[in-house]
């Protein structure tokens, strides 16, 4: 009998804007687990970190500039009878690889958590109560801001912009200082330029669609990636089905090239490194 081959993991990169450095955020295979692993965008070296059974809103963290800590939204979905902890969403800021939570504030839903670094020393939190002015987090150089956020996906678009993504919808209503997301056209369609290379990414309910230019001729992008992006060097780089991708132009053809597979990672135990541990 012919069993069902199991699904491939999901990625999605989160990339710094100051440093060679990058994320990847590994979910699925096995079911409601998830890895964080350390990428040299330089040398594309992977560093395998730890594993988290839960969820985490991917579309709601960021790495800061220099891509020493990550804030992530994170939750922990537990039958009610067998539930200890008094808190099941959370925000935490860590340092990658690992999740090991320098700070920590639970949530009390999941319209507030997550954000976006302004820059080294500010998160940008995404709240639907903000709080007047800034709160400085104890014993660390961090400040956190709140922004207004009044639809839901506003967060992700928060960091789109952030990495340098612009809106194709100029009635759209986000902004890359410190004031708050307002109410506004809600900008669906983003667009990426690296040199002749331009993507274009659409969020739909049912998930990210990535397209792509190169010198004004389009180039179909598999519906099976799930997160791509321009890193640091200008290259177009892409997961799908639990594999990291670069991708180039030859010979009018677009030439893809296997970084890693990370499908056969499997969970286990890892204990931060102390350095991890402290700011």
């Amino acid at each position: 009998m012919n069993s069902t081959p199991p699904a491939p993991a999901r990625l999605f990169g989160l990339l710094a804007r100051e440093a060679s450095i990058g994320v990847i955020i590994r979910r699925g295979q096995p079911k409601n687990w998830i890895q964080l692993i350390h990428w040299d965008t330089q040398k594309d070296v992977f560093k395998p970190g730890q594993w988290f059974h839960g969820r985490v809103y991917d579309e709601r963290s960021d790495l800061s500039p220099d891509g020493k800590l990550w804030v992530y939204f994170a939750a922990k979905y537990t039958p009610q009878p067998h539930r200890k902890q008094s808190y099941h969403h959370w925000t935490a800021v860590s340092k990658p690889p690992y999740f090991t939570a320098l700070y920590f504030q639970p949530e009390v839903d999941t319209y507030s958590g997550g954000g976006s670094f302004i820059n080294n020393n500010t998160i940008l939190y995404n709240s639907v109560s903000p709080s007047a002015g800034a709160q400085s987090i104890p014993d660390t150089h961090l400040t956190m801001t709140w922004g207004d956020i009044h639809f839901l996906p506003a967060s992700f678009y928060k960091n789109l912009e952030i990495h340098g993504w612009v809106s194709a919808d100029q009635d759209a209503c986000v902004t890359t200082d410190n004031s708050p997301i307002v109410q506004g056209k809600t900008p669906s369609v983003w667009q990426k330029q690296s040199g002749k290379y331009q993507l274009s990414l659409k969020y739909t309910r049912k998930g990210r669609v990535y397209s792509l230019r190169i010198s004004g001729s389009d180039f179909g992008i598999p519906s099976s990636v799930n997160w791509a992006d321009f890193d640091q060097r200008g290259r177009l780089v892409l997961a799908r089905e639990g594999k990291l991708f670069s991708a180039s132009l030859k010979n009018d053809e677009l030439i893809y090239h296997e970084l890693a597979d990370f499908n056969n990672h499997r969970p286990e135990r890892m204990e931060a490194p102390d350095w991890a541990k402290k700011w």
